[in-house]
């Protein structure tokens, strides 16, 4: 109904930590299969949001076989978990959860550009994280539209 529409994606709240192996096969397959039917049509795979449970918890499991497929399929994959999981200096905060506790901390010291509106404004995750998925976003979408190719 909408030729003009060349991507498309098929975005998570919290469905992927409470899924199954067979559940994210059904989404994997499904994501597949409109590939198929819509060729000319890009479809961006996504992997959940951090919800706490850790590197052993379901949420990583299911996370790894939506990555590991998008990349053994080359597939575009925008992976919320990863931008999540670091922030801008390279730490690694594996049991972190989508409110981010680390973006306060880092967002107190000083000379670190963070945005100044309140966390409320962000819906499901910190406003300095909601600013890093945007730029990604953006970096993601430009690169697929030709941008640095």
């Amino acid at each position: 109904a909408n030729p003009d529409f060349n991507t498309a994606m098929w975005s998570w709240c919290g469905g992927v930590s409470d899924n199954t192996s067979e559940g994210i096969d059904t989404y994997l397959n499904a994501m597949n299969q409109l590939e198929h039917d819509y060729p000319s049509v890009t479809f961006i795979y996504m992997t959940g949001h951090l919800d706490g449970s850790g590197e052993d918890g379901n949420l990583r499991e299911m996370n790894r076989r939506i990555r590991e497929y998008a990349v053994n399929h080359g597939k575009v994959l925008f992976d919320f978990e990863d931008i999540e999981s670091w922030d801008p200096d390279g730490h690694y905060y594996p049991d972190e959860t989508d409110a981010c506790q680390w973006c306060s901390s880092w967002c107190s010291i000083p000379g670190n550009n963070c945005p100044s509106a309140g966390a409320s404004d962000c819906a499901h995750s910190h406003l300095f994280n909601c600013y890093q998925k945007g730029k990604a976003w953006w970096w993601m979408m430009a690169r697929l539209s030709g941008w640095g190719a």
